[in-house]
């Protein structure tokens, strides 16, 4: 569950309900298409990205009348005419919704979301020549007060289950003038959208002693992924697998629910080609992306002539030499491999990736 979101304004005539972004959690302000209504909506399309609430004035007679869109990203309640010193409650000015369409346009899979989004209203001060005036915003389906407090959302808020609608309504108390002005907090707390975080490790096959993350030219390395979704929604993403930026494989339409995961492996084998030119110590990276997420990890890729090399300084010593030997004599490697191994060994220093001799 995301941190509340929490927008305060200031306004000098009447009350100005707003959505808006703060940390990572988005309030779509009206209007919004809503898909998972049999109703036509009653504003026109604007896209709400990474969130699936919204608030927006009620289709209300009252909604009509004291509520509307003020063209910047805001909802102006503005209720005047009233008696001094009278209690004065207005029905179904705010509607808020939660779950704005299928999550099918952002690759989710439907609304199998266990967790609700929370909605809290809190005017934050009256005007200084009333300040016996006061707000409460009220749950139309219930008719309790709205709290404003961001902590005690999900005991006293307004509370939504993926799919669902409510209308909000105010009640004015009002001390000396016929209107009241103040500032009104809004705050939600949603589930986040699905979110698929990576995490790989490799399995090298190599049977030559070599250090760790590197291996022979030729061989399989074996890159083994889990892939968590950390978010409260169901979502449908690819899983890529790229080798120095280059896609070699990929895992299409994995279809996760939120705090459900995906292992699989991607082999590489690897080439020639993969080891570094001259005395340059360059590895190859091995990478893992979703949509949300990507891991990675580097290999080094050695010419054949490190099966002869310790691993630890890459000489090659008499016992290295004798064994390039044995297995010229049994024809497991080349006349030319045993030569560059002699050249290795009287020279008597490291040897880089690439077999060259690097002058020691």
């Amino acid at each position: 569950m995301s941190a509340p979101s929490r927008v305060v304004l200031a306004v000098a005539v009447g009350l100005l309900v707003v959505g808006g972004v703060v940390g990572t959690v988005a309030v779509g302000v009206g209007p919004v298409a809503d898909a998972l209504s049999d109703d036509e909506p009653e504003f026109g399309l604007e896209e709400v990205d990474d969130s699936q609430v919204f608030v927006e004035p009620a289709s209300s007679p009252e909604g009509d009348e004291y509520a509307e869109l003020t063209g910047d990203g805001e909802i102006a309640v503005d209720i005047d005419g009233l008696s001094a010193n009278s209690l004065t409650q207005v029905d179904d000015l705010i509607r808020v919704g939660f779950g704005i369409d299928d999550l099918t346009s952002s690759g989710g899979s439907g609304a199998d979301v266990n967790e609700s989004a929370y909605f809290g209203f809190e005017a934050t001060g009256a005007v200084e020549d009333d300040p016996d005036a006061s707000v409460t915003f009220i749950d139309m389906r219930n008719g309790k007060a709205i709290t404003g407090d961001e902590d005690k959302l999900e005991e006293d808020g307004l509370e939504l289950e993926f799919g669902e609608r409510a209308e909000v309504g105010v009640i004015v108390e009002s001390g000396v003038n016929e209107s009241v002005a103040s500032q009104v907090t809004v705050s939600v707390k949603e589930p986040e959208l699905a979110d698929f975080q990576v995490e790989i490790d490799l399995d090298i096959e190599e049977s030559d002693p070599v250090a760790e993350n590197e291996i022979l030219a030729g061989n399989n390395v074996t890159t083994n992924y889990n892939v968590t979704n950390a978010g409260s929604f169901s979502g449908t993403q690819d899983i890529l697998f790229s080798v120095d930026d280059e896609l070699t494989d990929q895992e299409d339409d994995v279809e996760l629910g939120g705090g459900e995961f995906f292992e699989g492996d991607f082999v590489y084998q690897t080439t020639e080609d993969d080891v570094p030119e001259g005395l340059d110590e360059d590895p190859i990276e091995l990478r893992v992306d979703t949509e949300d997420d990507s891991a990675n990890e580097t290999v080094l890729v050695m010419d054949e002539i490190h099966r002869y090399t310790e691993p630890d300084d890459r000489i090659v010593r008499g016992v290295d030499l004798l064994n390039a030997i044995d297995d010229w004599r049994n024809d497991k490697i080349s006349g030319v491999l045993l030569l560059d191994v002699i050249d290795a060994w009287r020279d008597g220093g490291e040897v880089a990736p690439s077999g060259e001799l690097t002058g020691n």
